[in-house]
C-alpha cells in the first residue's frame, strides 16, 4: 500500500519535480545550441548594490518581511527534498521524515527572521526605510548631503555630496555648546553661573526658550535648553555672554571650525537662524559632532537627554531617535527652509561609535528614518532593535 502524502509534502515534490524537468529541458536546450553552433549574447552584468543586504530594495514590488520568510522557508524545505530525491528515489522513506526536515528549516528561518534588519516600523512607529530607498527619495532633493563616520578611526564609511555646502540651522548649536564647554573647562564661567538675557536674545524667533529680556539663566540650563530644545534665545544668550556680541561670537564659531579642521564652514549667529552666508558641509558637520564628544565626554552626555524640567514646564528632546533606537546618544537636530531637515546623530553598538550626519530631508520623518536606515546598514547586526 502507497503512503499517503500530505498536501505541503505533495506540493514540495511537485514543485522539485517541475525544477528538474525545468534544468533538463534548459540543459537539452544548450547542447543544440552548441551544436547548431549559434551563439549566445552575453549575459548582462551584475550590478552590485553597494547597499549588499538591501539590494532587493530596488525592485518596484515590496516583499514584506513575513513574506520572505516564508518564501525562503518554501525554497529551502524544496532544496533539503530535492537533494534527498536526487541522492535516491527511496532516500525520503529510509531516512528521517521530509516533514522533520522541512520544521527544522521554518525554524531557522524564522529565528532568522526575528534578527533580520530590513524595512520596518517600531513600536514607537519610526518607519525605517531600507537605504536605497531613502537614498532614491533624498537624492532628488539638491539639498540633500549625508556621511557616515566611524569615531575611532576618523574614517567615512558612506558619504554623498559631504563636501558640498549646505545650510546648518540649529546644527550651528553644536559649536555654540563646544565653546561654552570651552569657557567652563578654562574656569571663566562655571555651571550655576547666572546669564543676562538682553532683549536681543529674549526676541529670537522659535524654537525658544522663552525667557524674558532682563532676567537670568543659570548655565547648567541653558546647556539643556540649547542641546534638548534648540532654544534660539538661550545660544544668544550665551554669546552674549562669552563675547559680548552675537557678530563677535560667530567669528570665535569660525575661527574654532578652521582649528578643527572644519574647512568649508562660517558661521554668521550663534544660533543657525537663516542667513544666507552661513554655510558648512556634511562633513564638517560630523567632525564637529565627533570633536565635541571627544574633547567633552562628559558634557555631552546632555545631548542624550530625552526630557528635562524647568520652571513648572517639561520639555522633550527635538531628536525622535533617543529613545527609539537602542544605543542612539545625541546628537542635534535642525530645520530652516533653506536647509531642509538636518540631523547629526551618535550611535553605539558592540563596540562601534558611530556618526551619522544627514542633511536636507524633505521632514523630520523622512530625516529619522533616513539616519536609522545608515545606521542599520553600517551597525554590526543592523540596528532594528528598538526600546
Amino acid at each position: 500500500m502507497r503512503n499517503r502524502l500530505s498536501p505541503f509534502t505533495f506540493l514540495v515534490q511537485a514543485h522539485t519535480r517541475s525544477t528538474a524537468r525545468k534544468t533538463i529541458q534548459s540543459t537539452h536546450a544548450a547542447v543544440q545550441t552548441a551544436r547548431s553552433g549559434i551563439s549566445q549574447p552575453p549575459p548582462e552584468p551584475i550590478r552590485a548594490h553597494r547597499n549588499r543586504r538591501n539590494w532587493h530594495a530596488g525592485h518596484t514590488r515590496r516583499v514584506s518581511s513575513p513574506q520572505r520568510i516564508m518564501l525562503g522557508a518554501f525554497l529551502v524545505a524544496s532544496s533539503c527534498a530535492a537533494v534527498r530525491l536526487h541522492e535516491s528515489p527511496g532516500a525520503i522513506r529510509r531516512g528521517p521524515p521530509l516533514r522533520s526536515t522541512i520544521v527544522v528549516a521554518l525554524i531557522a528561518l524564522l529565528v532568522a527572521g526575528c534578527q533580520s534588519t530590513g524595512s520596518g516600523t517600531n513600536s514607537a512607529g519610526l518607519s525605517v526605510p531600507v537605504l536605497a530607498q531613502a537614498e532614491a527619495r533624498a537624492q532628488s532633493d539638491p539639498r540633500y548631503a549625508g556621511i557616515v563616520i566611524d569615531v575611532r578611526t576618523g574614517r567615512a564609511l558612506y558619504s554623498h555630496d559631504a563636501d558640498q555646502r549646505r545650510y546648518p540651522a540649529s546644527l550651528a548649536k553644536m559649536m555654540t555648546l563646544y565653546i561654552l564647554f570651552e569657557e567652563i573647562e578654562a574656569g571663566r564661567l562655571s555651571r550655576n553661573q547666572a546669564l543676562p538675557v538682553s532683549r536681543n536674545a529674549a526676541r529670537q524667533p522659535p524654537s525658544k526658550f522663552g525667557v524674558r529680556a532682563g532676567s537670568t539663566i543659570k548655565v547648567r540650563n541653558a546647556i539643556r535648553a540649547i542641546a534638548v530644545r534648540s532654544a534660539n534665545d538661550v545660544a544668544v544668550v550665551v554669546a552674549e555672554a562669552i563675547a559680548g556680541t552675537e557678530d563677535a561670537f560667530a567669528r570665535r564659531m569660525t575661527q574654532k571650525a578652521a582649528e578643527l579642521g572644519m574647512r568649508n564652514t562660517v558661521f554668521r549667529n550663534a544660533s543657525g537662524l537663516p542667513n544666507s552666508g552661513m554655510v558648512t558641509t556634511a562633513r564638517d558637520m560630523g567632525i564637529l559632532a565627533r570633536a565635541i564628544m571627544a574633547r567633552f565626554p562628559r558634557e555631552s552626555r546632555v545631548f542624550a537627554t530625552e526630557s528635562f524640567s524647568y520652571d513648572g514646564r517639561r520639555y522633550t528632546s527635538t531628536n525622535r531617535l533617543l529613545g527609539q533606537v537602542r544605543g542612539v546618544d545625541g546628537i542635534k537636530t535642525g530645520y530652516t527652509r533653506a536647509s531642509g531637515y538636518n540631523l547629526a546623530a551618535s550611535v553605539r553598538r558592540r563596540g562601534t561609535h558611530l556618526i551619522v550626519i544627514v542633511m536636507g530631508e524633505r521632514s523630520g520623518s523622512a530625516r529619522n528614518g533616513h539616519v536609522a536606515a545608515l545606521m542599520d546598514e553600517y551597525l554590526p547586526g543592523g540596528v532594528l532593535a528598538f526600546r
